[in-house]
């Protein structure tokens, strides 16, 4: 909320600039600044809405394959390149990500610390929850060194489609 009110405030601040400077050698009157007061939240609420929004989001389809006694989870989404330049960050350009899980079993729930993770990466914490064809992620990474548990971007329902070999 707050960094929401901030972008407002940084969006109006540029709109009023923009407006003003061009239109500050008119006749000025009280109806060209109630004017340009009406266009600078107008705006600033549009760019803020622009700013804020995300295209970031994860596929509803998740595939489920068997693997050894095992089971791979592919999990897909589109996720924002990181802006280098105000250009970029305004383009909003995605790109397909893919996160795989192993799994100990196709059914029931899976607890995160059943999951095995690679050395070096955070445990999991939190369930899995997989009842037929649909599925619920409620996963964390277990922070131990500063005691936090961050939520996994996976997080969702999804639909589950198996792949057999």
């Amino acid at each position: 909320m707050l960094f929401t009110i901030i972008t407002f405030l940084v969006s109006c601040s540029l709109v009023y600039l923009m407006i003003h400077y061009p239109t500050k050698w008119i006749k000025s009157g009280q109806k060209l600044k109630i004017t340009r007061y009406i266009l600078t939240i107008l705006l600033g609420l549009g760019l803020t809405t622009y700013c804020t929004t995300s295209q970031v989001k994860n596929h509803e389809i998740a595939r489920i394959k068997k693997q050894g006694t095992n089971y791979q989870l592919t999990l897909t989404g589109d996720r924002l390149y990181i802006a280098h330049d105000p250009i970029s960050a305004l383009r909003k350009e995605t790109y397909k990500e893919t996160y795989k899980l192993v799994i100990p079993r196709s059914t029931g729930e899976i607890k995160g610390s059943e999951i095995p993770t690679e050395e070096g990466y955070y445990k999991l914490a939190g369930l899995i929850k997989i009842n037929n064809e649909k599925m619920t992620i409620d996963l964390y990474y277990d922070n131990t060194h500063d005691n936090i548990k961050k939520e996994s971007n996976w997080n969702g329902d999804y639909t589950l489609i198996y792949d057999n070999d």
